[in-house]
């Protein structure tokens, strides 16, 4: 069988074997350009983010960074190291706070908000 020039030029621009490479994925965030500590903390971060619902995972990025920092200043204030396991460990206590959270909201009755006042059934 005889391909015509025209296939092969398509296939060409299709083929990613013409030199071209693809650009890292990246989510547009930003973090991945810090630098010291919070480029630190992004990086250990972003293996916890998946876990989280979608449409949270912006916030729980945020939150989560946040809590590593504050983890950090103690540590320090105590004079002990916080390793990279050390804040693999904080994100680890954070997921499962953010999905007692989801289940509370999701499959209790309290908002997480209400005063007992309000909640009593009287």
């Amino acid at each position: 069988m005889c391909q015509t020039t025209r296939t092969q030029a398509l296939r060409s621009i299709k083929s990613r074997s013409n030199g071209r490479k693809r650009q890292a994925p990246t989510n547009g965030n930003g973090y991945d350009q810090l630098d010291g500590e919070w480029a630190l903390y992004y990086k250990v971060a972003r293996y916890f983010i998946h876990k989280v619902r979608f449409a949270d995972s912006e916030d729980f990025l945020h939150d989560l960074m946040l809590e590593m920092a504050k983890v950090k200043a103690s540590y320090e204030a105590k004079g002990k190291p916080l390793t990279e396991a050390g804040l693999m460990r904080v994100a680890s206590y954070e997921l499962s706070d953010y999905w007692v959270k989801q289940r509370r909201l999701t499959t209790w009755l309290d908002c997480g908000n209400c005063s007992k006042e309000q909640s009593s059934p009287h």
